[in-house]
């Protein structure tokens, strides 16, 4: 979602509204933009699809290994960096 984001961001202004003001997406970004928070949630959803779109990649298609090794190396980065940030807003002292 954050890519498509920023992708929006500089194609469409009207899809990027949207998708801010989207229900059920637009929360979600509006954290990341505000607080570099990734919900917990999310983090799971796109680890787990990664995890499972890799998996098909590997063992149900006829892509060369080598194409294979620089998708994990893609994938792994983006879970890395997902994981990173933080899951909850931190409550400020009072």
């Amino acid at each position: 979602m954050l890519l498509a984001l920023w992708a929006f961001s500089k194609s469409s202004q009207r899809f990027h509204d949207w998708l801010y003001g989207h229900p059920l997406f637009g929360p979600p970004l509006q954290q990341w933009r505000s607080h570099r928070v990734i919900p917990g949630k999310a983090k799971l959803l796109a680890v787990a699809t990664m995890t499972v779109s890799f998996v098909y990649l590997a063992f149900f298609t006829a892509v060369s290994a080598r194409r294979k090794a620089l998708t994990a190396l893609v994938m792994l980065y983006g879970a890395d960096f997902i994981l990173s940030k933080r899951s909850q807003l931190q409550e400020q002292p009072n």
